[in-house]
């Protein structure tokens, strides 16, 4: 017999619309038992009804008066803390949540066209139940009219421009004609790409608008007020690493799940591993731009007896999460053994800055259902050889946001979390700890993920050591950052002050030493009619063409400098100068000719001074 908050786990679960055997497979129990208490009507508590004293209950009327003056934050604990409540955060959070203000979201005027001129379409997923009470999932196909908002709808099993193309033409028969414009999202069947800043459509999909007679446009990127459906922000700002050496509880990952004002989260586990392939396996594409013949590569891929080794990045991702981007792909459930493979790579990796490295081609020739063979010996010092075989399912052109970039030359390989656990049990034990390691990424509100940060790591806390995990946050992070370059740059203008001190000051010697050992030279010229003002401009243009001489030899070595820093860094110009302290370079220069212009209008009033007839007899001049 299994405890009451396993049965309630099940419970929740099937709520969710889970299988009996999916959940099985999560808390580790037999089918035939998940169905047993899925199918148990919930019973009356024994208690039902009779009411249980709480420890906020005498403190209430403060609570009350305390969010009347609007304080819904942490500061309630403490103040009740002050009053001698020990009770916990959650109940006081319970009690808190009704009455907390809803989060205004900022007014955004809706966009509205006349009758007949705009259509809007886009791609969803349903769930739905079958006789066998079965969970499944399909695609629907969704287009609205502009003005009247009249909808329709048609499920299809893919997501492919067949498909789309055939859905668009039962609308426009629904509709009784067809817009004058069709507004999409930036799908791939619709847009090849962007050049410039303007759209290139796929070829085929603009053969079908001229055809029928509309015109397509597409939303602006990160614009979603233009359609009807929002679109979903796929930046993380709080990001959570867990690596005990063994499968994370499930327990824990529902925790963390339910942690407040989570708009998305991705969660998936990763293991290096590597194929081997021919030259003739390579996409035409990535050999016409160069192929492995990169200085990147060589950091990357072995070559031996004329075939490479290319890193991969097996990835097991939720079930849920896997069947939606199957779904997404237009492609049907696979089997065990089945993958989704990202096979794109980047065009030229040695290309300077970080634009000209988005340009992708497609890197191997790959057919759905071909088999790949997958060493876990991506490196030769693994000890560990296991191989595997995988079929392709499907061959993605981007990869999924779960928050991860690949590095250059690396292959992903998409898998069920089940099948990625299945697979990794065989690799060596001293991949262990990495290969077992779960990451999870979350959205969150604007402005709390610091917040949200803290409340998982406290969480995380209850069911990990503090060594086997770690958290971070955008917040935090740019704080670090800011801390960081704070340090640094306190470290560099000391050390440039304290050198440019040393720089003026031994100019100053330098230059006051010299004008001393001239002085009989400059009563010589006075005693032959040069005047004050002569002497002034001849000092005043000595001075400039002295201060002058380090700033033309400095500047260029600084530039040089920088041009090196920016070649290590691989930072374009643009990007260097706009945090390049240009204002404190032209200060410094201004300082430097402003000292040295000082010193010589001191020379020059003490040379006046001078009487000429003791300066020529003076010897030690």
């Amino acid at each position: 017999m299994i405890r009451s908050g396993l049965i309630l786990m099940i419970k929740d679960l099937a709520r969710k619309g889970k299988s009996a055997y999916a959940i099985g497979q999560e808390i580790g129990i037999s089918k035939n038992t998940a169905r047993k208490y899925m199918e148990q009507a919930d019973r009356e508590h024994g208690l039902k009804g009779v009411s249980k004293g709480s420890k906020l209950d005498p403190y209430k009327p403060q609570l009350n008066e305390w969010m009347g003056q609007g304080i819904f934050n942490v500061v309630l604990l403490e103040r009740l803390r002050e009053l001698g409540y020990d009770g916990g955060m959650s109940i006081l959070k319970a009690y808190v949540h009704p009455y907390r203000p809803a989060k205004a979201a900022p007014a955004v005027r809706r966009y509205e066209t006349p009758s007949g001129k705009q259509a809007q379409m886009d791609w969803g997923i349903c769930q739905y139940l079958d006789q066998n009470e079965k969970l499944h999932k399909v695609a629907v196909f969704v287009m609205i009219l502009g003005h009247s908002r009249t909808k329709y709808i048609e499920f299809v099993k893919r997501c492919d421009l067949r498909s789309m193309e055939r859905c668009m033409l039962n609308a426009f028969q629904y509709f009784g004609g067809v817009p004058k414009e069709v507004l999409t999202d930036n799908m791939k069947t619709v847009v090849a790409g962007r050049e410039v800043g303007k759209v290139i459509w796929n070829t085929q999909f603009a053969d079908f608008a001229v055809e029928m007679g509309f015109v397509p446009k597409v939303c602006r990127v990160r614009t979603p007020q233009t359609k009807g459906k929002a679109e979903q922000d796929s930046h993380f700002n709080v990001n959570l690493t867990m690596e005990s050496g063994q499968k994370i509880e499930p327990a824990l990952m529902e925790e963390l799940k339910l942690l407040p004002h989570i708009e998305e989260q991705a969660t998936y586990t990763m293991a290096n591993c590597a194929i081997w392939v021919s030259e003739s396996e390579l996409s035409e594409e990535f050999l016409s731009s160069g192929g492995f013949g990169t200085k990147a590569a060589g950091e990357y891929v072995a070559k031996r007896d004329g075939r490479y080794r290319i890193p991969c990045v097996l990835i097991g991702l939720e079930q849920d999460a896997y069947e939606d981007y199957l779904m997404q792909s237009g492609v049907p459930y696979s089997e065990q053994g089945a993958a989704l493979i990202v096979n794109s790579v980047v065009k030229n990796p040695d290309s300077r800055g970080y634009e000209a490295k988005k340009d992708m081609v497609p890197y191997l020739k790959l057919k759905e259902g071909q088999s790949l063979e997958v060493t876990e010996k991506f490196l030769d010092s693994i000890q560990g050889d296991y191989r595997f075989d995988v079929t392709v399912s499907s061959a993605l052109s981007e990869m999924p946001e779960i928050g991860r970039n690949m590095a250059f030359y690396t292959l992903p390989i998409l898998v069920p979390m089940d099948q990625y656990y299945e697979i990794i049990q065989n690799f060596g034990e001293d991949r262990a700890v990495y290969n077992y390691r779960t990451y999870m990424n979350l959205l969150v509100e604007d402005g709390l993920d610091a917040e949200v940060q803290a409340q998982a790591e406290h969480i995380c806390g209850t069911y990990l050591g503090t060594s086997d995990f770690y958290t971070s946050s955008k917040t935090q992070r740019a704080l670090d950052r800011e801390r960081l370059t704070d340090a640094t740059m306190l470290i560099v203008y000391s050390l440039t002050a304290l050198f440019g001190i040393i720089g003026i000051s031994s100019a100053a010697v330098a230059i006051l030493n010299s004008l001393y050992q001239r002085r009989k030279e400059f009563a010589m010229l006075r005693s032959v009619g040069l005047d004050r003002k002569g002497l002034d401009r001849l000092l005043h243009i000595e001075g400039f063409f002295l201060g002058g001489k380090p700033l033309v030899i400095g500047l260029p070595i600084l530039f040089l400098i920088a041009a090196v820093l920016m070649w290590m860094q691989d930072v374009t110009f643009m990007e260097f100068i706009q945090v390049f302290p240009l204002l404190g370079l032209a200060a410094y220069i201004v300082l430097v000719l402003m000292v040295i212009s000082g010193i010589y209008r001191a020379a020059s009033r003490r040379i006046r001074r001078d009487i000429i007839v003791e300066v020529l007899k003076d010897e030690n001049v």
